[in-house]
């Protein structure tokens, strides 16, 4: 995980942290069909067997072969939209394009060849807005742009040409907040921040942050309450920490954290409560470490100098458990350890001995793979208290690791890979007890 410590802006949604939001879709679209839906690679499954349906199936099941040749379908962006899950899948024949299951054979199928014939549509950055899918795509006219669906082919439209031609948009990073859909997306102007309401007069761009062609670029796009932080660049101050309401009057610059050109680089973010908190560097000697922001200038600060001097401890992994953030930092000893933080600096500390990654919510119980030096990585909890910080279960015994991945709450439960020397990587889950 080291090389994860020194992401920036542009790498901040890495490739651990793409692989769990990849895993919380798939497994989020399980949860849809009460049981599990497994039809890639590299899994063991079953075909349905004959009466069997969807809450009756007992185990892993695979819900339909989707392309009949020796090729997989690759179902990927798996999204919940109102029990009916969305995904995109290629048949073999139509293209990557879009599908939707309701977790039986029957009932899972291509919604629309938005690119008609064998040519890929591409459709992905999915979310639900109001119950309506929204993710982007391409016809092979036009190139990658906002498009909406229903779950029916005349309900699967395009939102708006948003830079006319084949080149497209791009919209990615679709965020919603009450019920404006936001999301990055690129015009004569640059890459700016755009919001949508499901219409095309109501897909507009919000601000020209950098004027110009060369675009603000915003990033970590989150919810916030009834605002949205993200990170982005105005070209005088450098990339910095903006929030928005959806109008152009009201989407601001929070504070210039590395005053003058530099950029505080904001990465690694999550929403505790009204409270956003993330890492970043002030330019002051500090290095990166955690901040938090009430969406003011004033409220806008340190949390706490974790390691003293220009290096930083360089917070990852933030992840918010009730009211408790977790996340994963280098000490003064320079050992990187499991943290917790209310958001004050002297209830911001280390509970544990061993490092963290992959940080997981279930319930009021916080999942991650640890590493306490002598049992590899493996399966660990937390309720917050060191006593409470505790491997779950050692799953290749000894120094080995089973290496879990992927972990994701479903309906309380956690689900997640792993590896054993009998089985290899296949599907896990855990009630938080060894057996």
């Amino acid at each position: 995980m080291d090389s994860h410590y020194e992401q920036q802006r542009d790498s901040a949604l890495g490739a651990d942290v793409r692989a769990r939001l990849a895993w919380t879709a798939l497994l989020l679209g399980m949860a849809l069909v009460t049981l599990l839906l497994l039809g890639g690679r590299g899994f063991r499954t079953r075909a349905m067997d004959a009466g069997e349906t969807a809450t009756t199936a007992s185990g892993p099941y695979l819900v339909k072969d989707i392309n009949l040749a020796t090729e997989p379908s690759s179902p990927e962006a798996l999204t919940n939209v109102s029990g009916t899950l969305f995904f995109a899948a290629d048949d073999g024949s139509n293209g990557y394009e879009l599908w939707k299951s309701d977790g039986t054979p029957s009932g899972t199928v291509l919604v629309k060849d938005i690119c008609p014939g064998s040519c890929d549509s591409t459709p992905s950055y999915m979310a639900d807005l109001n119950g309506t899918l929204y993710f982007a795509a391409t016809d092979g006219t036009y190139g990658l742009e906002l498009w909406k669906s229903d779950g029916t082919p005349g309900g699967t439209v395009r939102v708006k040409d948003i830079w006319t031609g084949i080149s497209g948009s791009n919209p990615r990073l679709m965020t919603v907040v009450s019920d404006t859909l936001f999301f990055q997306a690129r015009d004569s102007s640059g890459t700016e921040l755009w919001k949508s309401d499901g219409t095309e007069g109501g897909t507009q761009r919000v601000r020209d942050i950098y004027t110009g062609t060369a675009g603000s670029n915003p990033w970590n796009l989150t919810a916030v309450g009834d605002s949205l932080f993200f990170a982005a660049s105005d070209g005088v101050h450098g990339n910095e920490l903006w929030k928005s309401d959806g109008t152009e009057s009201g989407t601001v610059l929070i504070r210039d954290i590395y005053t003058g050109t530099g950029n505080s680089s904001v990465s690694w973010v999550a929403a505790v409560s009204d409270t956003f908190f993330f890492r970043a560097d002030d330019g002051g000697g500090s290095g990166s470490e955690l901040w938090k922001s009430d969406g003011t200038e004033s409220g806008t600060v340190m949390v706490r100098d974790i390691y003293p001097g220009s290096e930083g401890s360089y917070p990852t992994w933030l992840t918010a458990v009730s009211s408790t953030l977790f996340f994963q930092a280098r000490d003064s000893g320079n050992n990187y350890r499991l943290w917790k933080s209310d958001g004050t600096e002297g209830g911001t500390v280390q509970i544990g001995n061993t490092r963290a990654g992959y940080l997981t919510a279930v319930g009021d119980t916080l999942f991650f793979q640890g590493n306490d030096g002598a049992n590899g990585l493996e399966l660990w909890k937390s309720d917050g208290t060191p006593s409470g910080t505790v491997m779950v279960r050692d799953i290749v015994t000894g120094s080995g690791s089973s290496g879990p991945t992927g972990l994701t709450d479903v309906g309380g439960t956690l689900f997640f890979t792993a590896h054993d020397e009998a089985t290899g990587r296949e599907l896990w889950k855990s009630d938080g007890t060894p057996s």
